[in-house]
């Protein structure tokens, strides 16, 4: 199926110390369904690039509008700079199954795990991230504010939904868009 993406995501890592940081990111897509994956392209000096190195893990969060401020501050200071995730006073959510946090504002947040880094040339990496088993999308507040509806895959009742599909899809049964293992 065709994919397209009109709005950049956000990517969210964790390093061992605990410091969280965010990147404006255009340069993701959807990689695979088997296991769920999703390839980005990543500066080898990004503070997002360091975080990764340290933990392994990262999220990727679909914004809404209302997030339009956070994009534009993301994408315009380096997180070597500041602190960006305090600067930008996104609320952090509990994930499922890794240790960086989801953005409780998001419309959706997908968590990865680094498979493979590839490299692309002397400034940059392509980040192959897989989706833990039994992970689906997240909403973190259901539907409130500026999100539109978007459940857990334990609790979906049939009737679809949107959010992950700004992210991409790994499948779809009956217009149903998941992440992780979807049900056959």
């Amino acid at each position: 199926k065709p994919f397209s993406l009109k709005v950049p995501a956000l990517v969210v890592t964790r390093g061992k110390s605990g410091r969280i940081n965010i990147m404006l990111s255009s340069w993701f897509t959807p990689m695979g369904a088997e296991p769920s994956s999703f390839i980005m392209a990543l500066k080898k000096t990004s503070k997002t690039f360091e975080l990764l190195e340290e933990t392994g893990e990262f999220v990727i969060a679909a914004p809404c509008e209302a997030m339009l401020e956070v994009l534009v501050y993301a994408g315009g200071v380096s997180g070597h700079a500041e602190d960006k995730w305090q600067m930008s006073g996104l609320t952090a959510a509990q994930p499922s199954k890794i240790g960086v946090p989801l953005i409780a504002e998001a419309l959706a947040n997908v968590e990865l795990r680094v498979a493979r880094k590839i490299v692309f040339d002397e400034n940059y990496f392509l980040i192959v991230g897989e989706v833990p088993d039994g992970v689906a999308a997240h909403d973190v507040l259901g539907g409130q504010g500026c999100r539109r509806p978007l459940q857990r895959r334990d609790q979906l009742d049939g009737l679809g939904h949107l959010g992950i599909v700004l992210l991409g899809f790994a499948g779809d049964r009956d217009g149903v868009f998941y992440v992780g293992d979807a049900p056959r």
